[in-house]
């Protein structure tokens, strides 16, 4: 990505995080118990207000969750879909300066 989009970032999910009141941690472990719901966008701003609409039409915050994470997953699937096949990716949530 650049330096004007977070889409498929840590950022991203901060700012998800915080549209649903909770640390990213707490998401996370909410995510594991949702299902069924997507977000259609890549764009954070858009994202923040599909899932600012999803809370105002009652879903439930786990499927909210799973949905954001699923977001997150499917974009960086995406990008190391374009690199050599074969190889594993991980995302690590490290700490600055780290």
């Amino acid at each position: 990505m650049n330096d004007k989009c977070s889409a498929g970032t840590g950022r991203f999910l901060e700012i998800m995080s915080n549209a649903l009141g909770m640390d990213i941690d707490s998401l996370c472990n909410l995510a594991a118990k949702g299902s069924g719901i997507t977000i259609s966008s890549r764009c954070t701003v858009f994202a923040e207000s599909e899932v600012i609409s999803l809370i105002g039409r009652g879903e439930k915050k786990e499927d909210i969750a799973f949905a954001i994470v699923d977001s997150i997953v499917s974009k960086v699937s995406s990008l190391c879909g374009k690199h050599s096949v074969g190889f594993n990716y991980f995302l690590y949530r490290g700490l600055i300066g780290e």
